[in-house]
């Protein structure tokens, strides 16, 4: 799919109306910052290795404003080129480790392996530029796909056992229901800079396999403006735009794009609404951000189709619809004070208010067939429905009549059901840190501690519409207006209310023990509550509260064998809590069908996972010129 882009129109220049937008006219005229576009190196600085991700601001006695200009303070300068001596001997940025002092196999990838001229979207650039990791689907829509690392997968799609954190300038985006990560909400336009981060305990809940840390664009760390217009095949049409800039101690950036794609099998269309918004204010000591990210997304996703069919036709669906609406409003406010050199503090809030509607056509369990529908268990002329105990009873609605076996739903029409569960979450919360870099017994020492807080609000929903799918409408199920209500078979109507509050408190220390040994050590006291509420009335044993705490440890060291080889090995614990879906989906007996029903489940352990990592890690000029 990364070949699709056929033509391609690129405009560079002055956007004087966008500029307009933003009200701050940028003071230079210029492409993205080169340092912005570099891929991960050994000399790479990395983002504070914990939930809070704001761009640090620069010493107080620094007084060239233009050094900051090339990139996030968490980036170190470029070591190719010679500079003056007062640069190379620069002062380590409290919560910055070098990357050469990390116990693990971080990755990092500038904004420039984002860029729609090299893959169409996020989850191919991510694929493409960093080793280890692959893309699988279950929707059969390449803007959904499974991001795969370690055996831990980040997915959008909800039942997917979730292992690895996602978080976007600080602020986990793991979804509340089921921890799932909708990829179609981050503008990769927008993306600074990516690190990928092996199992880490600091990163909070659900960072078993690891973390994924989006840093975005801001004024200060981008300078121009820029517009893109693409197409390709299979109906592939993108439009972008993005311009930053910064006037005195004021920043502001902005990007949107629209994307549409009809998609190569039948019925598979998607398109994509995005913004992105930062305005940004500093001073000597102090920076602020307000951010805005905005989606409205909408998939129609064709699953698993029967090889017979596919035999024919490769592009052919089984059932229809199958489409997801997304809708997002995210909004984040982070401060930074940094009072000396070596003691930097941070904090962030946000608000989170997340939509989905999902429309899923599927086979169902109502049968037609007289055979099956036997008295005195079931009227034949009746529809009927079979129960958890083996039993047969008639098929009754949520208006409580029964439905006649007759007409277009009378044998031997074939029936089906058309799935709908709405999912709608407000989560907010924050987090607070401080850093420090100050030297510890005349050795270099960067330690961090914080606290973080988040509060998440659910309200799910489902019905299941009798329908039916026969030959002259195939592969199109037809609705009839009747919704399923039949408990004993585990196909009603469900509406659940769910809280969850997530608190955690952690702390990491890299301390030089030489100048070639470095030894991290950290740790995370996770604290979880989610409370489960039947909000219809008809199911009270879906109420529930479950607690959930774990202390999550890690410690690790580098040696430098050289200047140029690294040794590394690191030692974490981490923890998962069941998300309020789990819990509320995971009787064995009962099992529950995701698109349509949610029952009554016994309590769930959380997973823990131990993590032991060891390598080398080098860079090495194979030519160079005489």
């Amino acid at each position: 799919m990364s070949q699709r882009h056929l033509g391609r129109i690129l405009v560079c220049g002055t956007l004087w109306a966008l500029a307009a937008v933003l009200a701050i006219a940028p003071r230079t005229v210029a492409a993205q910052d080169a340092s912005s576009s570099s891929g991960s190196s050994s000399a790479t600085k990395l983002p504070e290795i914990h939930v809070i991700a704001t761009t640090p601001v620069a010493p107080p006695a620094r007084p060239a404003p233009v050094a900051r200009l090339t990139g996030p303070a968490t980036r170190a300068p470029a070591t190719a080129a010679p500079a003056p001596a007062e640069a190379t001997a620069a002062k380590p940025i409290p919560g910055a480790v070098d990357q050469d002092k990390i116990p693990s196999n971080v990755q990092t990838v500038g904004a420039s392996a984002f860029e729609y001229s090299k893959t169409p979207d996020l989850l191919q650039s991510m694929d493409r530029a960093l080793p280890g990791v692959a893309l699988s689907s279950q929707t059969g829509n390449e803007f959904q796909a499974d991001f795969n690392y370690r055996g831990y997968v980040a997915s959008p799609v909800i039942g997917t056992p979730q292992g690895l954190a996602v978080y976007q300038n600080g602020v986990r985006i793991n979804e509340v229901f089921g921890d799932i990560v909708n990829w179609d909400f981050i503008p990769q336009n927008a993306i600074n800079q990516l690190t990928l981060v092996p199992s880490n305990p600091v990163y909070g809940l659900n960072a078993t396999g690891g973390a994924l840390a989006f840093q975005m664009k801001n004024g200060y760390t981008y300078h121009g403006a820029e517009g893109e217009v693409s197409g390709g095949s299979y109906g592939r049409a993108v439009a972008s735009v993005q311009a930053g800039g910064e006037v005195g101690n004021l920043s502001g950036y902005f990007t949107a794009d629209a994307i549409n794609d009809a998609g190569w099998r039948i019925d598979s269309p998607s398109s994509l609404r995005r913004v992105y918004a930062d305005l940004g204010a500093r001073g000597d000591q102090t920076e602020f951000h307000v951010t805005f990210t905005g989606a409205d997304n909408f998939f129609n996703g064709t699953a698993a189709t029967p090889v017979q069919m596919l035999s024919q036709d490769w592009s052919s669906i089984y059932t229809n619809p199958q489409t997801t609406h997304n809708q997002l409003a995210f909004l984040t406010a982070s401060a930074t004070w940094k009072p000396s050199d070596t003691w930097t503090y941070q904090a962030i809030a946000y608000y989170r208010n997340y939509h989905q509607a999902h429309v899923d056509g599927n086979g169902t369990d109502v049968s037609n067939d007289p055979s099956t529908c036997i008295p005195p268990e079931a009227d034949p002329k009746l529809l009927c429905f079979p129960n958890l105990d083996g039993t047969v009873s008639n098929l009754t609605t949520t208006r409580g009549q029964t439905v006649p076996n007759s007409g277009a739903l009378g044998f031997p029409n074939i029936l089906a059901e058309i799935d709908r569960t709405w999912t709608t979450t407000n989560s907010f919360g924050g987090s607070v840190q401080a850093a420090s870099s100050e030297k510890l017994f005349g050795h270099e020492n960067n330690f961090t501690i914080g606290l973080s807080v988040d509060r998440g609000l659910v309200q799910f929903s489902t019905t299941s519409e009798l329908g039916t799918v026969n030959a002259n409408q195939f592969p199109t199920l037809q609705g009839f207006g009747l919704f399923i209500d039949q408990p004993s078979g585990d196909v009603a109507p469900v509406g659940l209310g769910a809280t969850t509050l997530y608190t955690g408190l952690y702390a990491t220390d890299t301390f030089d023990v030489t100048s070639r040994l470095s030894v991290t050590a950290g740790a995370r006291y996770n604290f979880a509550q989610i409370n489960l509420n039947d909000e219809l009335g008809n199911n009270s044993a879906l109420n529930g509260n479950n607690t959930y705490t774990h202390f999550n440890p890690m410690i690790g060291a580098t040696y430098k064998i050289t200047p140029n080889l690294t040794l590394y090995g690191d030692y974490a614990v981490a923890n998962r809590a069941p998300t309020p879906l789990e819990l509320a989906c995971s009787e064995p007996t009962r099992p529950c069908l995701i698109d349509n029903a949610l029952v009554a489940d016994p309590p769930l352990q959380q997973v823990v996972s131990y993590t032991y990592e060891a390598g080398l890690r080098g860079q090495f000029d194979i030519a160079k010129d005489n």
